[in-house]
């Protein structure tokens, strides 16, 4: 696979940072000294993106030093854990998006606009009685201009959300070629009635 440019991160790289910003923000929001273990929890059935957001989840907060659990891989229910002292970090996808946008809707450039989004809806509650510590959304963006022959080797193949469709100029010919049938056709109606009235 090719290689970035200098200075240039690739996607993967952005969204690694603004993910890692906004799971930091929400452990933040949350007093969690006070729970020996946390589950992090996927509030959406069949998230393909899940793996991703799980891995910041255990980055960061393994440095705390809890005891982890991620359902649906290191456990299948809540049941057999202990309740009193766990909390649960809940939390879907929003957005986990890029977009290339044309700097110029008209004329073909080699310059695009390249933003990349993420933002979680969080919700952290004691399992014992649901009691809700801290909701809410957290979202961060990036944005910046990139070469348009570049963006092969900052996507990864492999990672379906790093990718998004490239932007196509509509070009000056979309607006030359109605202009130029509109005056053709004026000139022949025009000319029809002129010799017509001779």
């Amino acid at each position: 696979m090719p290689q970035p440019l200098q200075g240039i991160e690739n996607n993967l790289t952005i969204f690694d940072r603004l993910s890692e910003h906004i799971v930091q923000q929400a452990v933040n929001n949350v007093d969690l000294q006070q729970f020996r273990k946390i589950i992090i929890k996927n509030a959406q059935q069949g998230d393909e993106n899940k793996w991703y957001v799980d891995y910041w989840f255990i980055n960061v907060l393994d440095t705390i030093g809890h005891e982890l659990y991620v359902l649906g891989f290191n456990v299948d229910s809540t049941v057999s854990i202990e309740s009193c002292s766990t909390a649960v970090l809940e939390y879907k996808i929003k957005h986990l998006d890029i977009e290339y946008t044309s700097k110029n809707k008209f004329w073909n450039t080699s310059s695009i606009e390249r933003r990349i989004a993420v933002e979680l809806w969080i919700k952290c509650y004691k399992l014992s009685d649901g009691f809700i510590h801290w909701a809410g959304n957290i979202g961060k963006e990036y944005s910046d201009i990139i070469e348009m022959d570049h963006i092969h080797t900052l996507e990864n193949r492999y990672i379906k959300f790093t990718k998004a469709a490239i932007p196509v100029a509509k070009g000056f010919t979309n607006f030359l070629e109605p202009i130029l049938i509109m005056g053709l056709s004026g000139t022949i109606i025009y000319l029809f009635y002129s010799f017509r009235s001779k």
